[in-house]
């Protein structure tokens, strides 16, 4: 996610001055799949596997 104001996020998540904030992400929950187009819909709809969430994120601030 690009346009995130590096310095309030860090400040707000708590992470330490030597490291830097290279990206962001929006999660969130699914919506409605039947109101998407058949192509997005399949893809929606299809299997897939993901990674685990505690891989790449974490809850709260900085520990």
């Amino acid at each position: 996610m690009a346009g995130f104001n590096l310095a309030q996020a860090n400040g707000t998540l708590g992470v330490p001055p030597e490291l830097i904030s290279g990206s962001m992400m929006a999660i969130g929950y699914s919506g409605d799949s039947s109101l998407l187009d058949p192509k997005l819909k399949e893809r929606e709809n299809s299997p897939r596997t993901r990674r685990p969430v505690n891989e790449f994120a974490m809850r709260g601030r900085w520990y």
